[in-house]
């Protein structure tokens, strides 16, 4: 701490040492006296010290829900009729796997062991739908718990790299 640091800090604290209890100090009587309207300011009567008043409470009891089958609330509530819409299974061979990333010599290059050596693969994001195609390679080894490897270029088109692995699904 340089010399100009110290005299800051000394003066801040002998500030705040004679500051403090001086507030303190004066603070004392203003709590005392206030300028907040009182009830008669109001219209309001102001109690006597020899009556007491009993304050009304009430307590709180809610109604049931509709949902629970109580009350007449649920007899006249009809569900309604709600149209789902199922997916259909894809045509030919898919599978979900993560994938990572890896450098090849191609550029449109990817291994996976789901897939037969130079089969073209579609690579779809589960998360955000955006897809690629690359060809398997066979040989380099995919980490454990990985299903694909793909191109490093190839995967940052669809996800950021640094999410990697990420879910996807790989069709052939």
């Amino acid at each position: 701490m340089n010399a100009s640091d110290r005299r800051r800090l000394v003066f801040a604290t002998v500030f705040t040492v004679v500051a403090l209890p001086a507030l303190w100090v004066t603070g004392r009587d203003q709590a005392r006296t206030t300028t907040a309207p009182s009830a008669g300011a109001a219209g309001l009567a102001a109690p006597s010290g020899g009556v007491h008043s009993t304050a009304v409470t009430t307590t709180y009891e809610p109604q049931s829900p509709v949902f629970l089958g109580s009350d007449r609330g649920a007899q006249t509530a009809i569900p309604p009729l709600i149209s789902v819409e199922h997916g259909t299974d894809q045509a030919g061979n898919h599978a979900d796997v993560r994938a990572a990333f890896r450098r090849y010599n191609t550029t449109n290059a990817c291994t996976t062991p789901y897939a037969a050596g130079g089969v073209t693969i579609k690579v779809t994001n589960i998360d955000n739908g955006q897809s690629i195609t690359c060809r398997n390679v066979l040989g380099p080894v995919i980490p454990a718990g990985d299903g694909i490897l793909v191109h490093t270029e190839l995967l940052a088109e669809i996800a950021n790299l640094a999410d990697a692995p990420i879910s996807v699904r790989i069709s052939w």
